[in-house]
């Protein structure tokens, strides 16, 4: 996205990607050399950990404590460079596809605005716009221009400059988190509709990509913290055990009451999934590639096996640090972590891209 970009410039191949979400941040730092992407460090920390509550959980935070903590992890995970992308959350941003007629770029630019009022439910003055063609359709045999519209509230640009400033990140640009994710992870034929279902702690986002593109954008108002406080009332265990549970137990069949309890959930988010599938693929005629999960939602142990079922559609969990080289003896804690950090190496990735 233009708009959100800055002028910086990486001079050093090195850049750090951070993502800020709604239970904990995380930062990756990747660098290239003759053309190939290293991973030089990583690490995460717990917003929780600042008010007493359980990790995993959805954490509110004012300003200061984020970078206070985001601070210390940039100290405690050696990153050696100022440069860096940072990722805005998909709820803090409104995007939509809409098609405009085939004319002169100096006419679109007076046109978009005038367009985007439709579809922003705010005065123009309070966001920041941003657009880019992304393509033609037809529309009753007339050429029209595809159009990906972005916007996000001028408040949020300013609450993760105060944060980028905060910690003294020379930040190269700010971009939606459905982008980082989709470059991490959609390495297979782009010329088919994927699916990312990012579950989060309070949400879960699916988003339909194809070609590189957003078609469709949900979120869904339920999270792995709902998941957790199932486990918690169907067994009567804390929150801290019931989080536990969900990723050395989850949807296997050795605990009826527990896996019950989590499949209540999963129907809730997947009977809406589903809708959405259904509608998009009778509306295009295109039939879904396969679903990639992502998000610290993802670690609940099975939940791939029951999506590929729900769903009918061959499912995999998200392995972000599959896109860049790696020393052998991590390889087993970054697959492990790897859902929960897609849109960082995303962030990262981009970075590098850019340069």
């Amino acid at each position: 996205m233009g708009l959100l970009s800055n002028f910086i410039k990486n001079k050093d191949q090195k850049v750090i990607g951070v993502d800020i979400g709604s239970s904990s941040v995380k930062i990756v730092q990747l660098h290239k050399t003759s053309g190939k992407v290293y991973l030089d460090s990583y690490g995460e920390f717990s917003l929780a950990s600042y008010v007493n509550k359980v990790v995993g959980q959805a954490t509110s935070l004012p300003i200061e404590k984020i970078v206070a903590g985001t601070s210390s992890l940039l100290l405690d995970s050696n990153i050696n460079t100022k440069v860096a992308g940072m990722a805005i959350p998909f709820r803090s941003s409104m995007v939509s596809l809409i098609k405009m007629p085939k004319v002169p770029e100096k006419q679109l630019n007076e046109m978009v605005p005038i367009e985007a009022r439709k579809y922003i439910p705010s005065s123009l003055d309070e966001v920041t716009l941003d657009w880019s063609v992304i393509g033609t359709t037809e529309v009753s045999g007339v050429e029209q221009l595809k159009i990906l519209l972005v916007a996000i509230h001028n408040n949020i640009i300013e609450k993760y400059k105060q944060i980028s400033e905060g910690v003294k990140l020379d930040i190269l640009f700010y971009e939606i988190e459905v982008f980082s994710a989709a470059r991490a992870l959609l390495n297979t034929d782009f010329s088919k509709p994927s699916i990312i279902i990012d579950m989060g702690a309070n949400s879960t986002n699916f988003y339909v990509i194809l070609e590189g593109n957003i078609e469709v954008s949900h979120t869904i108002g339920r999270g792995s913290q709902d998941i957790s406080a199932a486990i918690s009332k169907s067994s009567g265990l804390d929150i801290k055990e019931a989080e536990m549970v969900k990723r050395d137990i989850g949807l296997s069949k050795n605990n009826p009451n527990i896996k019950k309890a989590v499949e209540m959930n999963l129907e809730y988010i997947f009977a809406e999934i589903e809708r959405l599938i259904t509608n998009y693929q009778n509306k295009n005629s295109l039939a879904i590639d396969e679903v990639i999960l992502s998000g610290g939602g993802s670690a609940l142990k099975g939940l791939g096996e029951f999506v590929s079922e729900r769903l009918s559609i061959k499912t995999r969990v998200a392995r972000p640090f599959d896109s860049v080289i790696a020393p052998e003896f991590l390889q087993e804690t970054l697959s492990e972590i790897g859902p929960s950090f897609s849109v960082a190496v995303g962030v990262a990735l981009r970075g590098l891209q850019d340069n």
